[in-house]
């Protein structure tokens, strides 16, 4: 059974592939492109999702830089 549910739209997937291969190889293309794509994506940062996890959802409080090391869990 899953191997039906992965060749329902394998086809499909292959289609967009050779599109993606064609626009890949016009560079200028491509790059202009990537560029858009970079320029329209919105604020994201690792390192303040996990702070936000940390505070909002863990209720856990940010080591110093130097590392509070007589911290007991």
């Amino acid at each position: 059974m899953m191997n039906s549910l992965f060749y329902v739209d394998f086809e499909d997937y292959l289609r967009v592939q050779d599109k993606v291969d064609e626009t890949y190889r016009n560079q200028h293309k491509w790059n202009k492109m990537s560029l858009i794509n970079i320029a329209k994506a919105s604020y994201f940062s690792a390192d303040e999702t996990v702070k936000r996890y940390a505070e909002t959802i863990w209720h856990v409080k940010q080591l110093s830089e130097k590392g509070d090391m007589n911290v007991k869990y």
